[in-house]
């Protein structure tokens, strides 16, 4: 897709709706000469109108009561001409969405030379819906406004497009560079969507829907609170909560928190909030609330949604409980949320949890796929991806992009791309009409258009080799319908030259596992063979509300392109245990035991004291000793066990820690080192360290075998395999010369023993030992 500009809900105060209403008034009047008044007049009719919140042709604000979708598709006026001749915004319908109707509606104005030959068309997906001409007399401004069925707007993204024929005179050659061919597509230009909600009350079915907006323009919009003495049992079922979220916002992750209760008491935000823990762990204004509703009820989670009036009366805010009687069922109610499944069929405030439905819920979750999960035989296409046929069409040049997350830890192999399925119109010289493929902002091949539209035709784009581990793919298809040079007389009209991008297109996914501890690919050295993170977090033994919402974004940040994330959280441990566990530790100088013994035992190069960091390795000013932090990701041993460790002089600079872990313009997607220290001012230093990093059994194998390979290729191994021959060749002989030498052998022991007892039998075949003895008598 395009560069999507930000969606923005519309919202007018008085004053900006007057000025507002003024353009549009002066629209209509101009272009009409129907209506008159005097001054007073119009600005009392405005301002009444303006009170009523009625805004004529300009769209109204967007709530809850309404269900209406409100969004700008340009940030700034676009200027269109012979050129460029179209725009296009991609507009992603939700699934959460019953669709009424849409409306495009878009203002403009325009060259007074043009002739009314000069069109303007809006598109949806390709296929048009309205068509203008550009009429002189009209003081050069205009509208123009479709409806859109609900039919045609399926979930996934639309393209929107608004695409223009301008001609100054009839004669197309003599015209179409004429800079007075233009066309100025106002920033006031927007589509409405008209649509109910599946779930129209705001109860918990409609989750995260009122803890994370709307799908259109999604926004971290919660607190996550904890009791004052949370136990560790309580905070990881918090810190599964905060996962959750981050699945539905995941570019967010820097606005995660998790305070104490009363931290967040104290805190002015409006936020939403979702409580977790036990009923008895929180005050009892709350228990009040939550004991009643876990009558019976010992062996299952609770989750309970109430909206309340603030402190002050002045505002409400929405409550969602996640709690149990025991920290058990607390953390069952916490998965509860992870899977739709469930949430889809709580239709009131009020659900139990028990952890036989939960197990259902996980085994069933498995059929719905991410992304990378639906690359079944290694490719996916964009029809499965939510992308639907895009055409371009525009004299000179026009574009559009299309985005596959890849996990942390894939690496691209051989063979690995992107098949291009296109179809085009018939075109005049191949020489300057063409595709060209852009992946991650380079150029890998321009692919000459030819021949007549007919069957999809397809090319293979191969993704460049210096992709690094994790790098997430967008491909950008560029299609140059350069008419200037093909002959003027054969263009007379724009729509002969198209190009359509066919969702039959697929990223060809082929890869291999690759670890790393580079910082900037985090979470990569976390992820397990099933794309999970999983984390040991180690916190001070009474971490406090900054400490905790350091490690909620951590946690929200892992949650880039994986599956999920499972955070077991330790307050206060004393000694690193001996496992396969991947470690995360939070330190503010408190965990000096843990760290002396890790220090001796691993390569940490930085760590926290009471007197602030300190180093032996390491050069620290001063000045970074007492307000610094730091960060190093490192393999604590060859079985592949890792381990992240954030130390800073004071609490608040590890949430700036963990802030520039998710900021690429700190810690740059290019950048290959694995520790780095932050300084008070908040700048980046990037250290040179490094650890190695443990290799697979299968790799081991396959190095072994390449380097006898190599080996085997020089004179000296050549020789040493001759001698290697003859040797087992000389033991091969001999082998068979001893079999046989035994065998021979054998035989001959055989015939001795045969003959031997010939001799001691008597005439009749009885043994001579037999009838020496007293025989029985017949």
């Amino acid at each position: 897709m395009k560069k999507l500009f930000g969606t923005r809900q519309i919202a007018f105060k008085k004053e900006k709706g007057m000025t507002c209403m003024k353009k549009e008034e002066k629209r209509m009047v101009t272009g009409s000469q129907l209506l008159s008044f005097p001054r007073w007049v119009t600005c009392l009719l405005i301002t009444c109108l303006c009170s009523l919140n009625v805004i004529g042709l300009i769209p109204t604000q967007a709530n809850a009561a309404t269900n209406v979708s409100n969004t700008f598709i340009t940030k700034e006026d676009q200027s269109l001409n012979p050129e460029r001749s179209q725009y296009d915004y991609y507009l992603k319908v939700s699934d959460q969405w019953k669709i009424k109707q849409a409306e495009f509606q878009v203002f403009f104005r325009y060259s007074s030379t043009l002739i009314p030959e000069s069109t303007v068309t809006l598109l949806m997906d390709g296929k048009p819906y309205k068509t203008a001409h550009l009429i002189k007399g009209k003081n050069g401004q205009g509208s123009l406004k479709v409806v859109i069925p609900a039919k045609d707007l399926t979930p996934g993204f639309h393209q929107f497009s608004v695409l223009t024929y301008l001609q100054s005179s009839p004669y197309f050659c003599a015209d179409r560079l004429n800079p007075a061919n233009w066309l100025v597509l106002d920033k006031t230009s927007y589509i409405h969507v008209a649509y109910d909600p599946l779930y129209p009350k705001p109860t918990i079915q409609s989750f995260p829907r009122l803890f994370t907006g709307n799908d259109a323009s999604p926004s971290w919009n919660t607190e996550v609170v904890v009791p004052n003495k949370a136990t560790d049992a309580e905070l990881e079922a918090a810190y599964q909560v905060v996962a959750t979220l981050a699945s539905y916002v995941p570019q967010e992750s820097q606005a995660a928190r998790v305070l104490r209760y009363d931290d967040w008491k104290k805190a002015p935000s409006k936020r939403n909030v979702i409580a977790v823990g036990k009923d008895s762990s929180f005050p009892a204004v709350w228990q009040q609330k939550l004991t009643p509703l876990l009558q019976n009820k010992t062996q299952e989670g609770l989750l309970h949604q109430m909206t309340l009036y603030d402190d002050d009366q002045s505002s409400t805010r929405t409550y969602l409980f996640v709690s149990g009687e025991k920290e058990q069922q607390v953390q069952l109610a916490a998965k509860v949320l992870r899977y739709p499944i469930l949430t889809k069929q709580i239709t009131g405030y009020t659900a139990h949890a028990s952890e036989d439905m939960v197990k259902k819920a996980e085994n069933l979750a498995q059929y719905q796929l991410a992304p990378w999960q639906k690359a079944t035989n290694g490719s996916v296409t964009l029809q499965d991806l939510g992308y639907h046929q895009v055409t371009l069409s525009n004299v000179y040049s026009e574009s559009t992009s299309y985005q596959f997350p890849t996990p942390p830890d894939w690496r691209y192999v051989k063979g690995a791309g992107f098949r291009l399925v296109y179809q085009h119109s018939e075109q005049v010289n191949k020489k300057v009409i063409s595709i060209t493929v852009l992946i991650n902002g380079i150029p890998v091949n321009t692919i000459p258009l030819e021949g007549t539209t007919g069957k999809p035709k397809e090319a293979f784009i191969p993704f460049p080799s210096a992709l690094r581990t994790g790098e997430p793919i967008q491909v950008v298809v560029q299609a140059n319908l350069n008419s200037r040079d093909t002959g003027c007389d054969e263009v007379t009209n724009r729509l002969e030259h198209f190009v359509s991008i066919l969702p039959e297109s697929r990223f060809i996914v082929k890869h291999e596992s690759l670890r790393t501890a580079e910082l900037s690919r985090f979470p990569n050295l976390f992820v397990d063979q099933n794309n999970q993170v999983k984390a040991t977090a180690l916190l001070s033994p009474e971490p406090t509300s900054t400490e905790l919402t350091a490690l909620a974004q951590l946690t929200a940040g892992a949650m880039k392109n994986v599956n999920d994330i499972q955070v077991t959280l330790k307050q206060g441990a004393k000694t690193l245990e001996k496992s396969n566990e991947h470690v995360w530790l939070m330190d503010v100088g408190n965990q000096g035991d843990l760290l002396n013994q890790w220090k001796q035992e691993q390569d940490l190069q930085i760590k926290a004291t009471p007197k602030g960091l300190s180093s032996d390795e390491v050069p620290v000013l001063e000045s970074l000793q007492d307000n610094g932090a730091s960060i190093q990701q490192f393999f604590i041993n060859k079985e592949g066990q890792a381990a992240l460790v954030i130390s800073a002089s004071k609490p608040e600079m590890l949430v700036e820690a963990t802030t520039a872990m998710g900021d690429p313009k700190r810690i740059p997607a290019e950048s290959t080192e694995e520790a780095a220290v932050l300084t008070t001012n908040g700048n980046i230093v990037l250290l040179p360290l490094t650890s190695e990093a443990p290799i697979p059994v299968k790799s081991q194998l396959v190095n072994k075998v390449k380097g006898l390979y190599e080996y085997a290729s020089t004179t000296e191994g050549q020789a040493m395999m001759a001698v290697i021959v003859f040797a087992i060749t000389v033991l091969i002989v001999l082998f068979i010369l001893i079999r046989s030498w035994k065998r021979k052998r054998r035989l001959e022991n055989m015939d001795q023993k045969q003959g031997t007892d010939s001799n001691l039998t008597g005439k009749n075949g009885q043994s001579l030992t037999r009838l020496g003895r007293n025989p029985k008598k017949k």
